[in-house]
């Protein structure tokens, strides 16, 4: 009986091993990309009868199956990387969110890959740039009229061409790798044409320019002011960038201040969000960017403050428009900012360095040429 007990014990243990070592369904992201076709690929992990199938997905292609994900009894897991000449993948799991290895193909072809739950900055951290108005004006021209007009995206833009027929979504995508030769998810073209989405439609969608696209009340001369909105907001949000240095002001510690204006709530204007994930220690952190506005700043909230043993306030004004860049430790050592110009805000809370460091080189990238570092 006891050899029973124990013989069970050890299969639920391995079986619980064992599922701790699979990759979890949903999106991942390998970095670098062993064929050399963007610096970060992106797949899909699927469970089903079958086991566990890895699906190449990059944005706005269809999904393609590249086969099973295997767990060996040593705990890594094994795939095929449907590259040419093919390659046969080893890795292991080194925390929840990723798993590292090696790549080999014939030619003693040896490539080191990670595939992690977290994506790469992907764009965030890029300036308004003359490619943001050329990507604009090349999808403007594309989506030239209703005639060409798809409004049932499903954000795969494989036969749009084909069939030119172009959704909102697709349209920039196929603009983007007109004008640059790959597509950027969140560059500043992207996300100011989905806050131009929130402006236009007044609420916040769960996917900003496929939904608005596809809603029985959009109209072709509403994707126009989509357009002529998203044009607007990049040349402010260029315009604030390049304004000199001189135009900030550092008024260092910053105390609580009961009087001031409370800060915008979810819901009192048109906004839309996105966000970065940094894992260290196996912990999760976030960085927060909202798009509102242009001439829209939020307040840092009051708690933050008063949990802060430091706190160090830039100041911006320009044309009516504020701005701030604030940042603080906390007394557990980690630290927090906020910094909000010309309708777009970054914040990030309770982070380690090394979480702030990432995060600051992604704000302060989004707007490098403005001189504020």
């Amino acid at each position: 009986m006891h050899l029973v007990l124990g013989t069970l014990a050890l299969v639920l243990l391995v079986a619980e091993n064992a599922a701790a070592q699979q990759m979890n369904p949903g999106v991942w992201f390998s970095s670098p990309s062993p064929n050399g076709t963007s610096a970060d690929a992106r797949f899909e992990v699927e469970t089903g009868p079958t086991g566990t199938m890895l699906l190449w997905a990059p944005f706005g292609k269809s999904p393609v199956s590249w086969g099973p994900v295997v767990l060996a009894q040593d705990g890594s897991i094994t795939f095929q990387w449907a590259a040419n000449p093919p390659l046969s993948c080893t890795l292991r799991r080194s925390d929840d969110r990723n798993y590292q290895g090696v790549c080999h193909g014939s030619g003693q072809i040896e490539l080191r890959l990670t595939l992690s739950r977290n994506q790469s900055s992907n764009g965030l951290e890029l300036p308004v740039s003359e490619t943001d108005f050329q990507i604009l004006a090349r999808a403007r021209n594309i989506l030239s009229g209703p005639s060409v007009w798809n409004r049932h995206d499903e954000r795969y833009c494989d036969n749009a061409a084909k069939q030119n027929s172009w959704s909102l979504f697709c349209a920039l995508y196929r603009a983007s790798f007109a004008v640059e030769g790959k597509y950027v998810h969140l560059r500043p073209v992207m996300e100011e044409v989905r806050a131009a989405v929130s402006e236009v439609n007044g609420r916040t969608l769960n996917h900003q320019l496929m939904d608005y696209n596809n809603l029985e009340s959009t109209q072709y001369a509403d994707i126009k002011t989509v357009f002529e909105q998203s044009e607007k907001r990049l040349r402010t949000r260029k315009a604030c960038a390049e304004l000199p240095s001189s135009k900030w002001t550092v008024d260092g510690r910053f105390e609580s201040n009961p009087k001031r204006a409370a800060a915008p709530q979810s819901g009192d204007v048109p906004s839309w969000g996105e966000g970065l994930n940094y894992t260290w220690e196996k912990k999760t952190y976030r960085l927060r960017e909202v798009l509102g506005p242009m001439a829209n700043s939020g307040e840092i909230p009051d708690d933050w403050l008063a949990a802060s043993t430091s706190v160090v306030r830039r100041s911006w004004n320009h044309n009516h428009i504020d701005g701030m860049d604030l940042k603080g430790k906390l007394s557990n050592g980690n630290q927090w900012r906020y910094f909000s110009l010309c309708g777009e805000s970054w914040s990030y809370y309770d982070v380690p360095t090394e979480a702030a460091v990432f995060f600051d080189r992604v704000i302060d990238g989004a707007y490098s040429d403005g001189g504020h570092r």
